[in-house]
């Protein structure tokens, strides 16, 4: 993947995650989010207790809204070490940064 001007590769695409692919969009920095399980919201689904039903929806919500900007790329089932290398991001990907949660 070979893009024009910074390009930059995000580990984990939580609160963090997407919040950095955000700020980044904002600037019209790319970037790529590689998640390790099917959705990015991180402790959010397991982390807080049912009676904060409200509040984990309205963060679920902010993270999706983020994550529909255009230059920002969610790849999910994607565990570092496991499905990929991190060499491979290092060296195949062509990323100007790289930033692990």
């Amino acid at each position: 993947m070979n893009r024009p001007g910074h390009f930059v590769a995000i580990i984990g695409g939580a609160v963090a995650g997407s919040e950095a692919a955000s700020k980044l969009a904002e600037r019209d920095i790319s970037s790529v989010i590689f998640e390790q399980n099917a959705l990015p919201y991180g402790k959010l689904e397991i982390g807080l207790p049912k009676w904060h039903i409200n509040l984990r929806n309205s963060q679920e919500s902010k993270i999706d809204q983020k994550l529909k900007h255009p230059s920002i790329y969610y790849i999910p089932l994607t565990k570092l070490g496991k499905d990929i290398d991190f060499n491979e991001i290092i060296y195949d990907w062509g990323f100007s940064a790289i930033r692990k949660k």
